[in-house]
């Protein structure tokens, strides 16, 4: 019996075994166990049964124990179980293609014929293998894999451990069986070795326990594979990498790519005619129905593969990655020592289709639910089959095309449809396949550098701050390749790359960007070096979105006294979209044409007029403009004219269609905005941090950040949608050691809409070190990447060039002095009078006295407690209830009209506070009536007092019915007691506005006053180009405009600052814009040059070696600007000597109105605008033509003598010009000469008397206008006399209410004492 098994035996391993003897096998019988030593397999037969990829070959395969256990009685339910000791593997790379058994896929199954009882017994194996050893050779490198203790056994649907019946499942109706494997193994451990080049690094890898799920599925009637789903499971992963173990990585794949491609484009294409036939989407577009119609009612359908598969999930991956020394390293001080980077992944999720439908669904797909990618997909397709159509119609025998169907399909004319060319495009489009790899990151961290010096936590420079649902990931990426199954040629749509990132933030690290920057460029420029890339070598869609997107940028110093100092800034982006194609969501032709548009109207990009030099590079690149017109196509379709499909079949190659190019990017920012964030609660000058502001549905102004409670967020620049067209170009030039490519990058930019800055005194000083921070990350990224790429990289060129329709910039500061302001009371009372003269007017008086008290209600007007005045003192209650002193009223009776509605505003705000239910007023007290005016003539302005009060005097009005109709009960409230002492003297200057020294309300702790500066720029073009370590920036605008606030709530500037209406795009054709011959009103240019050998020079020199080590502590140890902003930082010492600045600046005001600043503004802008670290001066030239300014003295006189000051009036008609040299010491006076004359004409060729002419033509049109407005404000003060006049109409009827009331009250009183005695 034994004998008879054992012939059986070597009658079907022989085929697989080299020379199996029967010596070498052990067998008892009865037992069902046995045992085969030291086989070795058949290299070139277990090649082709395990169907190894083309580009390698099995070279050896030995055993030295395999052990097997066969449960005889229970083959129905009990596997199979074969046991393992050692094997070992050795596979070569191929040179070229091995030709395998592609054409017989069924290699595998021959001989077993019907899916029967054999292939369940076969199919239920279990195996272990105690260690397995695979050697992998090439002509680089050499690979060793060890994997220990593996398992694989068969598991139920849900993957738990049942019987053997139950780990299959069958579907008769479709044929088809499902079988489910699972393999898991303890450790795997990779090592990697060049054979070729010494100096590389070996590479090593080693993962703790992992598994895997397989999913087979089979037919029924052959056995045959039809496709399987591979789920490879870790829990986590840590690799430590240095630059030269990635450096070896990437010379490991780059010298099997080519190989691995060619032989992976031949079998996907020979497999995929395969598996087209089993698709059911494929079967259901030959059958004409749908293949969803059917819903998964059975637990087969649930588990069913519809198409193979390959997936790999990990829990988490921390990946380390360090430099190694050497000349990668970047010249930073803190960096000198290397640095340790770290990236941390959580549920990394990789999913790979090789075989899908391009015009499948992909509901079946594991755990995809990104229905946008899915849409985009198939509008490009359709997009692409129209394009396709129409290009194939050019000839004279197609008939037109009907574009679009409102059902989204192609429709065409009765001659088309029986077209045979146009079938077969229809039929081979219906055969597109694709290749779809999906990588899903539920979240990240990448952490900023650390070096030895700073041995401290790792603080996150990438990371997520919205919390998400579980099935949203942080990162979503696919990667789309298409193909046709079997020899077919056939134009192809293009690759397809879609990413998609939920809301990460960027904290901003100077060391961080640097390290990085050194260690990529270090990689690439020794990878290109071996593999140099090919030109036009991808040709592939890009697509990249990016949710609300944030970018810190933070003061990691602590100033002392300074607690309105932003600690840091955040730019925040609602959507960013980045793409190289042109499409209405990526970017138009026409949107592009728009903004060259733009900038040619003005003479930046092509004049050579200051700021603009001859020498200059063109700032506007041909290739933008080529691209606009549609002229930089890669190649010309051919023309197709033929009356057969096979005529044109050879001219049909898969790039046919691949013309237009995809070197400009397009990146869109909508909108995009930037708060400053100040941690310490605090009131100063801008406000109390509970006034709010509200923006896009937000609350911007005086709330939280969600993560410190102390944090408080001030805008810094309004929202703004912005457009940038970025062409990278890239040039081969002869050098002394070869070619060298230099890579010039052009930028265009647009903004959408109105811009608005605010900026304070501590906001421009966090500035100031944010710029010095960016300039020295600059600094070093130049320096680093010649220090590793070589000189060349100074020839790279750097070009921005952008135009802003309005920008407005105000800047904030504490008033000076207590001179006079905007009341914001004044802008209540032209809010009640527009709602009482709108389009629905005020009938009669006691509809505007109720829309008054609804108005005052609406803007949180009303006052905490009632107002208490002192009844000896007269005059400061009068002006009190006046709203205070304002600059435009005077002591007239003809102008007091709007303090007079002040005061009657301030009355009817008690009417809603003055009487509450219980609150009596005291008994038998002497009522007193005093009437006042803020001119001291007349008796106005009703108050009532209650001179029985001790402490003072209770001001109350009643609220009373003033139709005549039933009066309401009112509550009554006696006022609080006046604070301050009750006999105040008469002050002879005018008290605060708004708020007298005798009243206190609410509204004064809440609302601070600043002064408020608004410099209003429109038509602004603006250009930066770099090139190496020079740097040059200009801009002009067209006029300039300044408004002055010198006292104005901050609250109401916030309000005005964020709800002004914006422009929503720029007018092509506006008035604005002007032409390239216009007087500009503001012209500046700034150059700066560092030399890095003076750089380099101080910054290594033994005076600042010694500072750096005195300053350098264990607590603090890096340098940098960020970490040290101070005078003492020595990198700021060494960029101030080796940095070479020039300002030019030329200020034409022809065509702008007269200047007026009050002296108190001017010191204001004095302090705002000081820094607090004394710079080298920089040298400057500033031209200054027409200049009209007028200066008013608002301070107050050091003598009381003093009769008073009048408007100080500067004018500089024609030319002025100042200069300041390296010294700091100005220069003012005209140039005499030529220069002298070149100011005195314009652009267009004016002279200075045409100039002239033109401004008292203007001027002319200005006193017409002012004129008007004076009309105007005539015709408003009569609408206003007239309402006062019903106001004090109503007030005279609630006088004669009250003193009847007050009558009735004394009458009830006696009646009551009566009965009560």
């Amino acid at each position: 019996m034994a004998g008879i098994i054992k012939n059986q035996i070597l009658k079907h391993l022989s085929r697989y075994v080299k020379n199996l003897s029967s010596d070498k096998i052990n067998l008892s019988t009865f037992k069902g166990e046995g045992d085969l030593r030291n086989l070795e397999l058949d290299e070139e037969v277990m090649t082709e049964l395990l169907s190894l990829p083309t580009w390698m070959k099995l070279t050896r395969a030995t055993c030295n124990l395999v052990l097997i256990r066969i449960p005889w009685t229970k083959l129905k339910s009990i596997p199979i179980h074969l046991s393992l000791d050692e094997v070992s593997i050795r596979v070569e790379a191929c040179e070229e293609l091995r030709t395998g058994n592609l054409q017989n896929p069924t290699f595998a199954a021959s001989g077993f014929g019907k899916y029967g009882f054999v292939n369940k017994v076969i199919d239920g194996i279990t195996a272990t293998v105690n260690s397995v050893e695979i050697i992998f050779h090439s002509k680089e490198f050499e690979s060793k894999v060890q994997i220990s203790r593996i398992r694989l056994e068969s598991r139920a649907p849900d993957w738990s451990k049942v019987e053997l019946s139950g780990t299959r499942l069958k579907d008769m109706n479709k044929g088809e069986t499902l079988l489910f494997k699972e393999m898991e193994w303890q450790t795997l451990r990779l090592e990697a070795r060049s054979t070729s080049d010494s100096h590389l690094a070996p590479l090593r890898l080693l993962t703790n326990q992992a598994k895997a799920h397989i999913v087979i599925k089979k037919k029924l009637n052959d056995s045959q594979v039809l496709g399987c789903r591979l789920s490879l499971i870790l829990d986590d992963l840590i690799w430590v990498l240095t630059d030269s173990q990635i450096l070896a990585a990437l010379h490991f794949t780059s010298s099997l790519s080519g190989l691995v491609k060619q032989a992976t484009e031949t079998t996907q294409r020979i497999k995929a005619a395969r598996k087209l036939e089993s698709l059911p989407e494929y079967q259901a577009q030959i059958s004409q129905t749908s293949a969803m119609n059917r819903t998964p009612i059975s637990k087969f359908d649930i588990y069913d593969v519809k198409e193979t598969s390959y997936h790999f999930v990990c829990e988490k991956i921390d990946l380390h990655f360090c430099d190694d020394p050497g000349s990668g390293r970047s010249q930073h001080p803190d960096l000198k020592d290397g640095g340790a980077f770290q990236l941390s992944l959580t549920q990394v999720m990789v999913d790979f289709y090789p075989y899908h439908l391009a015009k499948g669904s992909r509901k079946h797909w594991q755990k995809y639910s990104n229905n946008t990618i899915e849409q985009w997909l198939a509008q490009s397709l359709q997009g692409f089959k129209i394009s396709l159509i129409e290009t194939l119609s050019t000839g004279s025998m197609h008939s037109p095309l009907i574009r679009t169907h409102p059902q989204g399909q192609v429709h065409s004319s009765l001659g088309i449809e029986s077209n045979p060319v146009k079938e077969e495009v229809t039929s081979r489009l219906g055969k597109l396949m694709s290749t779809c790899l999906v990588v899903k990151v539920q979240d990240l961290c990448i952490f900023r550098v650390t070096t030895s010096s700073k041995r401290t936590a790792p603080f996150p420079f990438v990371s997520t701050f919205i919390e998400r649902p579980k099935d949203l990931p942080v990162i979503h990426t696919e990667f789309c390749w298409y193909y046709y199954p079997g020899e077919i040629c056939f134009p192809l749509p293009s690759p397809k790359i879609y990413a998609y990132l939920h809301p990460v933030q960027i904290n901003l690290d100077v060391c961080t960007i640097l390290w990085l920057n050194s260690f990529l460029s270090n990689l690439h420029h020794a990878m290109e070096d071996v593999n140099p890339p090919e030109k036009n070598s991808s040709y592939v869609d890009v697509r990249l979105e990016v949710l609300m997107p944030k970018i810190i940028f933070e003061n990691t110093c602590e100033y002392t006294g300074q607690k309105e100092r932003p600690r840091a800034l955040h730019i925040q982006v609602s959507r960013v979209t980045l793409s190289n194609f042109r499409s209405s969501e990526t970017g138009t032709l026409h949107q592009l044409t728009q903004c060259i548009e733009l900038l040619q109207r003005g003479d930046l990009i092509y004049g050579s007029d200051f700021p603009s030099k001859d020498t200059d590079v063109p700032l506007l690149h041909e290739k933008f403009v080529k691209h606009a017109e549609g002229q930089d196509k890669l190649r010309t379709t051919k023309k197709l004219n033929c009356t057969s499909f096979t005529e044109i079949a050879s001219d049909l190659t898969q790039e046919f269609l691949w013309t237009d190019s995809r070197d400009v990017w397009y990146i869109n920012l909508n909108p995009c905005w930037l708060d400053f964030h100040v941690e310490e609660k605090k009131k100063d000058f801008t406000g109390t941090v509970s006034t709010t502001s509200k923006k896009k549905g937000m609350n911007r102004l005086g709330q939280n950040d969600g993560k410190n409670t102390n944090t408080l967020i001030y805008p810094f620049i309004d929202s703004l949608q912005v457009s940038l067209w970025i062409y990278v170009d890239e040039t081969d030039k002869e050098n002394s050691k070869g070619k060298a490519k230099n890579k010039n990058i052009h930028t265009l930019f647009s903004a959408d809409g109105i811009g608005r800055v605010q900026l304070t005194h501590y906001q421009f000083l966090f500035l100031m070190r944010m710029v010095e921070a960016i300039g020295e990350m600059s600094l070093y990224l130049t320096l680093d990447s010649k220090s590793i790429i070589g000189n060349d990289v100074l020839k790279n060129l750097v070009t921005f060039v952008g135009y802003i329709n309005s920008l407005e910039v105000s800047l904030l500061f504490p008033p000076t002095s207590d001179g006079k302001q905007e009341s914001p009371s004044m802008e209540i009372d032209s809010v009640i009078l527009e709602s009482c003269n709108g389009e629905t007017e005020c009938e009669n008086p006691n509809e505007r006295l109720e829309k008054v008290t609804e108005i005052f209600t609406k803007n949180h007007l009303l006052f905490q407690r009632p107002l208490v005045v002192n009844p000896l003192s007269t005059s400061p209650m009068t002006r009190s209830l006046g709203g205070g002193s304002n600059p435009n009223l005077g002591s007239n009776s003809g102008n007091g009209f709007p303090s007079l509605g002040q005061s009657v505003k301030h009355s009817l705000t008690n009417l809603a506070v003055s009487y509450k239910a219980g609150g009596l007023s005291t008994p038998d007290s002497e009522i007193v009536s005093n009437w006042s005016n803020i001119s001291s003539d007349s008796s106005d302005n009703f108050i009532q007092l209650d001179a029985g009060d001790p402490y003072g005097a209770t001001v109350s009005i009643l609220n009373t019915n003033v139709d005549g109709g039933d009066e309401t009960d009112n509550e009554i409230e006696v006022a609080v007691e006046v604070e301050e002492n009750i006999f105040v003297e008469e002050r002879s200057t005018p008290s605060p506005p708004c708020l007298s020294h005798d009243i206190s309300v609410s509204r004064a702790d809440q609302d601070t006053i600043t002064s408020v500066v608004t410099l209003q720029l429109q038509g602004i073009e603006i250009a930066q180009e770099g090139q190496g370590l020079n740097s040059t920036i200009k801009l002009q605008c067209k006029s300039v405009a300044l408004k002055e606030s010198p006292e104005i709530c901050w609250k109401d500037f916030q309000d005005k600052f964020c709800g002004r209406k914006r422009s929503t795009e720029n007018e092509i054709n506006g008035p604005h814009l002007g032409s390239p011959t216009q007087r500009r009103a503001i012209k500046l240019r700034l150059t700066q040059t560092i030399n890095d050998e003076i750089f380099s020079n101080i910054l290594n020199s033994d005076e600042i070696v010694t500072i750096i080590k005195e300053i350098s502590t264990p607590t603090s140890p890096r340098i940098n600007l960020t970490d040290r902003p101070g005078t003492i930082s020595p990198i700021r010492k060494a960029i101030q000597y080796s940095t070479d600045a020039n300002l030019e600046v030329k200020i034409d005001l022809t065509n702008e109105t007269q200047f007026q600043l009050h002296m108190s503004t001017c010191i204001g802008l004095s302090d705002l605008l000081e820094d607090e670290i004394l710079p080298n001066p920089i040298p400057m030239n500033i031209d200054i033509i027409a200049l009209k300014l007028e200066l008013i003295e608002d301070r107050p006189p050091p003598n009381i003598t003093s009769p008073g000051s009048i408007p100080l009036k500067v004018e500089i008609p024609s030319f002025l010009h100042i200069s300041r040299d390296q010294r700091g010491i100005f220069q003012l006076g005209s140039i005499p000469g030529s220069k002298n004359e070149l100011h005195l004409t314009n652009s267009s060729g004016e002279t200075e008397e045409d100039s002239e002419k033109e401004f008292l033509k203007n001027e002319l049109e200005k006193t017409l206008l002012q004129l008007q407005q004076c009309q105007l404000r005539n015709i408003s003060l009569e609408q206003e006399k007239e309402e006062n006049e019903c106001l004090k109409g109503l007030i005279v009827n609630l006088q004669e209410e009250v003193s009847k009331l007050q009558n009735e009250k004394l009458t009830l009183l006696k009646k009551y004492q009566l009965n009560y005695h």
